[in-house]
């Protein structure tokens, strides 16, 4: 759900067509470098817009990748950072705790990592459901939070190398 004005739409060369996906993404990057105090974030039941979830684990997952995949086309550097962050804390994470079945020394740093993450995912995700009125999901936190590990890792690199299937079509990196 994004509006803007014509002139703003004009000022930052409308929507590119680099990628597949992801014009709306480009397209409030390029406001944001030319109007950066305009933008505002509109918190209201009344502007929620409901999508449908992805049937499938595979139709899930190719919607990710693809997602992934114009990350390549980023510039603004607090984008990239905070994407980099990101996938390295759950790849860290992740191999900490594979490491942990074999090196007994390495259980205690994995357990503090995956409640550092916990915390601070669980303190965002609380908000969101309060607002959406769906704190009943909360009870799948801790499961999805070990799912995410292998999820983020695992699209962080796919997305980047591999193809995906979008709109029908398979799209070639």
């Amino acid at each position: 759900n994004l509006a803007y004005t014509k002139e703003a739409f004009v000022e930052s060369s409308g929507y590119t067509e680099d990628y597949t996906s992801g014009d709306d993404m480009f397209l409030m990057l390029a406001l944001k470098n030319k109007s950066r105090d305009k933008i505002m974030f509109l918190k209201s039941e009344n502007a929620l817009v409901y999508t449908n979830a992805k049937k499938t684990f595979t139709d899930f997952f190719e919607q990710r990748t693809r997602w992934v995949s114009k990350s390549k086309g980023y510039k603004d550097i607090s984008v990239i950072a905070i994407a980099i962050l990101i996938y390295c804390f759950n790849a860290f994470v992740l191999i900490s705790g594979f490491l942990s079945v074999f090196y007994e020394n390495i259980l205690c740093p994995f357990i503090m990592l995956f409640a550092i993450k916990s915390f601070m995912d669980y303190v965002f995700i609380r908000s969101i459901a309060k607002f959406y009125n769906k704190n009943s999901l909360l009870k799948f936190f801790i499961p999805v939070e070990f799912f995410e590990l292998f999820y983020v890792s695992l699209v962080g690199l796919t997305g980047n190398f591999r193809s995906y299937k979008w709109k029908g079509r398979r799209v070639k990196k």
